[in-house]
Order: C-alpha cells, then structure tokens, then sequence
C-alpha cells in the first residue's frame, strides 16, 4: 500500500503567497502606468494600480502573520494550530484588518463622485473604476 502525502505541501503555498506577494504589487504598478498612459492620467491611474496591488503585499503578510500563529514548534512544543486564543485573536486580526482596507477602499471611492447626464437621465459612478468620457459631466467631491 502507498504511503498517503499531501496534496499541496507548505513550501509550495510558500512560494505561491510569496509570488503573489511580489507579482500583483509589481502589475498593479504596471497596469495602473499603462492605464494613465491610454487615458492620459499617468499620476492618478499609477497610484490607483500601486494602491490595488498593495492588496497582493498585504495577502503575504497576512500568510506570514497566520504561519507564525499556527506554527509547531518542536524545541517548546508550542503548537499554534491547536489553541483556541490562537483561533479567536487570528478572527479579530483578520476582520480588524479587512474592516481597515474596507474603510479604506471606501474612503478612496467615496472622494470624487462623478454625476453624468445621459439620454436615459442621470447615473452616478464612483470608487476606483471611474469611467471618463465624452459626456456632460459634473464633478462632485465628497466630506
């Protein structure tokens, strides 16, 4: 009989969380540059793509973060993944920090609300994806 293994080892999620870590910041970077180009808005979009890819920085220290909890520790016998202090504070730092980056991604998208008058009467668009046109528009900025 074969000896079971797992699926997905912890060195391979490593390298995963680590690529992710450096790959989304460096294409939001990226994207957002060449997004400005197009649109002719290279400051604002650059910025708009480095803030989106920070998310990919933070998904690593949040794995770094989680592994250290979690972690087995033969020296001590400290074993993270069994205690319940390690579960209930790894739930509060998760939702503090998720409620951060919603305040966050809510803040940024409630700055500039932008009104436009169409043929089917007027829409209102906000947050990060703004779209630009040849419209009427009418630039209202919020608090």
């Amino acid at each position: 009989m074969e000896e079971m293994k797992e699926i997905i080892d912890e060195r391979t999620v490593e390298m995963v969380i680590r690529a992710i870590g450096i790959g989304v910041p460096v294409a939001g970077v990226l994207v957002g540059a060449l997004i400005g180009l197009l649109k002719k808005q290279f400051g604002r979009c650059l910025l708009r793509g480095a803030g989106i890819g920070s998310l990919g920085l933070l998904v690593w220290v949040m794995w770094v973060y989680y592994s250290w909890t979690v972690r087995y520790d033969p020296n001590t016998g400290y074993v993270g993944l069994h205690k319940v202090s390690v579960l209930l504070i790894n739930v509060v730092v998760f939702a503090v920090v998720g409620a951060i980056v919603g305040w966050v991604w809510g803040w940024f998208s409630r700055r500039t609300l932008t009104v436009r008058k169409t043929n089917c009467g007027a829409t209102a668009s906000f947050g990060p994806f703004e779209k630009h046109g040849s419209s009427s528009e009418t630039e209202i900025t919020a608090g």
